[in-house]
């Protein structure tokens, strides 16, 4: 991208701010994983109000995806009445809240199961994932991805088919930035 993308503008603030906007109403505690070196992502962050104890540092620049999954997941600051966890992808500000919240029902429908979000055949983010599944997905040495970790637990993977696109779309390049903007409901002129 060029520029951490979770510092773009999106609907009259940040990525950042929008999606801890968006989450903030619908969840107990929002907690970011950040490399300690972004001193841009850490004022956005005091910005946006998630304050240094809901900061996840993942001090390793060149670790994947997994590697903040898996961070996120063993976190010991978690609110310990908190019973699943959402893993959301900065990638997604286009997500609808109507989704996260739908998600949210269908994870406390089946409070033993995690859940995720499926759309066009295909399984995406956000997912849930309640605290007895954490050690099986963190601690397994045969997953490299959180893919496969779901993949290898999907008797125990519940999707809720849902209409939004947004769940579709990730931003890697500054095109699919554009085109998620321009698909953006609240998009402004």
């Amino acid at each position: 991208m060029g520029q951490p993308k979770q510092l773009l503008p999106w609907e009259g603030t940040s990525i950042l701010g929008h999606l801890t906007g968006l989450y903030r109403p619908l969840v107990h505690q929002v907690a970011v994983v950040c490399q300690p070196s972004h001193k841009a992502v850490f004022a956005e962050l005091d910005r946006v109000g998630v304050v240094p104890d809901n900061r996840i540092i993942n001090s390793d620049a060149n670790s994947d995806m997994f590697a903040s999954v898996r961070l996120a997941l063993d976190w010991n600051n978690w609110n310990p009445n908190i019973t699943h966890v959402v893993l959301a992808l900065v990638d997604q500000p286009q997500i609808r809240a109507a989704t996260v919240s739908a998600l949210i029902a269908w994870a406390r429908a089946h409070p033993d199961h995690i859940c995720q979000t499926e759309h066009a055949g295909r399984r995406r983010h956000p997912v849930i994932v309640p605290r007895q599944w954490i050690e099986a997905i963190t601690h397994n040495h045969r997953f490299s991805t959180l893919h496969e970790a779901l993949t290898g637990l999907s008797a125990n993977v519940f999707s809720l088919q849902v209409s939004d696109s947004g769940v579709d779309i990730d931003l890697d390049t500054p095109e699919d930035y554009l085109a998620a903007q321009n698909r953006s409901p609240n998009r402004q002129p």
